[in-house]
């Protein structure tokens, strides 16, 4: 891996505060655009399929480290029940390296053209 990929993970302290955690080689600036769609990514997929895909973003979690090395295939392959649509836009929005994310209006622009988060399957199995 490349010392520019960064793996955040937000973590409440025990003051209530939000606090951006890091297990790369070196700490970045903070950059509050970059870990927001970070953020949103989280929640999108937590929205849509009611689960966290892992635990902590750290390269010593098996299921981050999954999605490192898989990117590609690690949300269809862990949760079939979305799109494709859905699975290339959260490849962008949690991109390891903050620099490389998705940036708000296009994330917007989007999240907008996406027809359905769930997959063919899924929709068919939902019809009355």
């Amino acid at each position: 891996m490349s010392d520019d990929i960064f793996l955040p993970s937000l973590v409440l302290t025990s003051l209530g505060y939000l606090e951006s955690l890091y297990d790369g080689v070196k700490r970045p600036e903070y950059c509050p655009q970059h870990s927001d769609i970070w953020a949103l990514g989280i929640v999108l997929i937590n929205m849509v399929t009611g689960g966290d895909p892992w635990d902590l973003a750290s390269l010593r979690n098996p299921s981050f480290r999954d999605y490192v090395n898989h990117r590609g295939s690690f949300f269809k392959y862990n949760f079939s029940m979305i799109s494709s649509s859905l699975n290339k836009l959260l490849q962008k929005i949690l991109d390891p390296s903050p620099r490389h994310r998705i940036t708000i209006p296009k994330l917007r622009k989007e999240i907008l053209s996406i027809k359905s988060f769930y997959s063919r399957r899924v929709r068919h199995l939902s019809r009355p």
